[in-house]
């Protein structure tokens, strides 16, 4: 996903397997689905100190994506950041006990040379071999197949491998998260998703971590639902009707939330400033996924900024009079409760199937009461109607 995946997992230290395996029966009542959508928390290993199995929140999930699981270019899979065996085993039992689907993750962000070298050539038959092995024998109900990026030129690899998946994965859910999601001045043409849509449960779009400091961009938001400015040209009303416009049916689409923020370095203070691909003295993006999640928003830096809401974007944004917190920031655009429940109105005024977040880890507060807020707000608006 937009996660710096290589570079946070080998510092992290995976869970126990003591804690793993009492993990495993459902310490929180499920709630009855009054919806067909779908809620897909990703759930990371390299950050489960953070989130313990036995404080994953069922009520409020349709879908658990579990990673990540590396492919590599001999069709084999590492799991060097992933959960190991008896914590995917823990998992997978705690899905299952709560009457939820649990997805194996396959790669992630920077991982497409090693999707294009598994899924080529004699390392093709290893590969699907090995992912049909992981979902028969682990007791995943399907894949997650995070080709990031994916290049036009490797569509075709893709299609072939998803129809491969399908012939020896019929009863698997499969899902893919699309990030080549454009902005309006330079649309992208969507419709190699129309042929591979139909092989797939779902497709999700990643709109989140949808801004950067480009030649000639402005400040702009980590998840806009709309945008009025050419040099901040980037939200999810754009994207979406991309994909609809292709042919996609609205029902097989799912959004993005990040429980993350986007932290752009001083003199930003705000959206539509500079950056430094339009100023020399314009900002930059100096912290985002991982360092910038929504835990930490809250715990250290909303005390330090004042909260202000984008009346066009339709999302808060943190403003700060000087560089502050850790990672010295003069502006972070995040989601929060009020954003999320703009989101689910245009979600269900559209006809989405569902919605998708990266990651669960980083909206757990420990001890407090609902533990993830966010996705509370989320399991509502989507799955309750409310």
């Amino acid at each position: 996903m937009k996660s710096a995946i290589l570079l946070l997992a080998s510092s992290m230290l995976l869970l126990s397997s003591c804690e793993a395996a009492k993990s495993t029966t459902p310490t929180t009542p499920t709630t009855p689905m009054t919806s067909s959508s779908w809620v897909m928390g990703y759930y990371v290993g390299y950050l489960n100190n953070s989130l313990p199995i036995s404080a994953i929140d069922w009520k409020n999930l349709t879908h658990l994506a579990v990673g990540v699981i590396l492919p590599k270019s001999d069709g084999s899979l590492n799991y060097d950041i992933a959960f190991n065996a008896t914590e995917r085993a823990a998992i997978v039992k705690a899905a299952h006990a709560n009457g939820r689907k649990a997805i194996a993750m396959i790669g992630g962000s920077d991982t497409g040379p090693q999707w294009l070298l598994a899924s080529s050539g004699a390392a093709r038959a290893t590969f699907i071999a090995n992912l049909k092995k992981l979902v028969q024998l682990e007791g995943f109900d399907g894949l997650d197949l995070d080709w990031e990026p994916l290049t036009v030129a490797q569509q075709p690899v893709l299609y072939e491998l998803t129809a491969d998946l399908r012939t020896a994965l019929p009863k698997a859910i499969l899902t893919f998260p699309a990030d080549g999601i454009g902005n309006s001045n330079f649309p992208t043409n969507q419709s190699f998703y129309k042929k591979l849509a139909p092989l797939l449960d779902q497709l999700n779009l990643m709109t989140y971590g949808m801004s950067g400091a480009y030649d000639g961009w402005k400040t702009w938001h980590s998840s806009p639902l709309y945008s009025s400015d050419s040099a901040a040209p980037t939200s999810i009303d754009f994207a979406l009707k991309g994909f609809l416009d292709a042919g996609i049916p609205a029902s097989k689409l799912g959004l993005g939330i990040g429980f993350y923020g986007l932290c752009y370095s001083p003199p930003a203070t705000g959206p539509l400033e500079d950056t430094i691909g339009r100023s020399p003295t314009g900002s930059s993006i100096i912290a985002d996924d991982g360092d910038i999640s929504y835990t930490n928003i809250v715990n250290t830096y909303l005390p330090l900024g004042t909260r202000k809401w984008d009346t066009t974007a339709r999302v808060p944004y943190l403003s700060f009079n000087k560089a502050s917190g850790p990672a010295k920031c003069g502006y972070i655009s995040y989601e929060d409760e009020q954003s999320i429940l703009e989101k689910a109105a245009f979600s269900k005024a559209k006809g989405l199937g569902g919605v998708i977040i990266w990651n669960i880890n980083q909206g757990y507060f420990a001890g407090k009461t609902p533990a993830n807020p966010l996705l509370e707000v989320i399991g509502k608006a989507w799955l309750e109607g409310k």
